[in-house]
């Protein structure tokens, strides 16, 4: 097959790379190695004939989050998205899992759709608050999930640490949050975004403080190895739950966590932190997981045999 993938190696979020790793890792069950790769962060498209592109989602159908979104239009094949995701900062109310289905619940919201426009139905959304934003504007899709929950968990045991995975901004009260904690737990931190680092140890933390180093796997291990993880980021919490760690979360409430509800993950205030290992969620929703999988695999599968025949 010969395809285009739309690939956000470039950022500065630990989050898009963990997205990345995942992506790649459920492709190549369906599909070889792409014939090339787009830069997200390019403002061009890459030059060839390609049978089609693939974009693996990270915030992909909010208009200007990636600079290349503004060309997609002058493309010349047909574009699928598997996980993308709608961002607002409101707070809109999610949906929920009924026998088989995903119904949504709220009311009709309204975006620009215009990125939207230019990719294949169905469109594969990661949320409750995007997926019910396409189907109220006639848009066909398909709720995958977040490709990180999907993720292997060979490697996982428990070392007997707390991670605490620091999410954005209030660094003050993050380290002394992580700080309380290690009065009775072992605790490790871990960094998401490359200022991280200076961030927080220039808020005076003390503790042990892991950073990319551009290693995915051996960055995600130490999520694999940990006996809790609390964290303030998305990104911290469901590669969590693919290694079936119990988590506990206080970051934004915004459209992106909608996908939190429906998984059986509370969003917690900082002020509960102190009690954040014993309210750690065991169980999220497993069969919301599967019910996720299977759109995945039937997306890709659909994928597949639209090009198979192409060589």
């Amino acid at each position: 097959m010969n395809y285009i993938y739309a690939s956000a190696a470039e950022s500065r979020n630990y989050g898009d790379w963990i997205i990345e790793y995942a992506s790649r890792e459920m492709l190549s069950t369906y599909f070889p190695e792409p014939a090339a790769v787009q830069d997200m962060f390019s403002k061009n498209l890459l030059p060839g004939e390609y049978d089609f592109m693939i974009i693996p989602g990270v915030t992909m159908l909010t208009p200007d989050a990636r600079p290349f979104l503004s060309c997609l239009k002058d493309a010349s094949y047909p574009i699928y998205c598997l996980a993308g995701n709608y961002w607002v900062q409101s707070l809109p109310k999610s949906g929920f899992l009924f026998k088989n289905s995903v119904r949504m619940k709220g009311n009709d919201v309204v975006g620009d759709l215009s990125v939207v426009e230019q990719l294949q139905q169905p469109v594969g959304v990661r949320d409750p608050f995007t997926a019910r934003l396409l189907q109220s504007n006639g848009v066909g899709v398909k709720f995958t999930g977040c490709p990180t929950i999907h993720m292997s968990d060979e490697g996982c045991g428990d070392d007997g640490y707390v991670l605490f995975s620091f999410g954005r901004g209030n660094e003050y009260a993050q380290v002394r949050a992580a700080h309380g904690l290690a009065k009775k737990h072992h605790v490790v931190c871990i960094c998401h975004e490359p200022l991280d680092f200076d961030r927080f140890k220039a808020a005076g933390l003390k503790l042990p403080l892991i950073d990319f180093e551009g290693d995915i796997e051996l960055y995600l291990s130490y999520f694999k190895r940990a006996s809790v993880v609390v964290s303030g980021r998305l990104h911290g919490v469901l590669p969590s739950i693919a290694f079936k760690k119990p988590v506990f979360y206080y970051g934004t409430n915004d459209s992106r966590t909608t996908l939190l509800e429906v998984l059986g993950v509370k969003i917690h205030r900082y002020k509960d932190i102190k009690y954040s290992v014993d309210r750690a969620a065991q169980l999220p929703n497993r069969a919301v997981i599967a019910y996720f999988r299977k759109q995945w695999d039937e997306m890709l599968q659909s994928i597949k045999s639209n090009h198979d025949d192409k060589k």
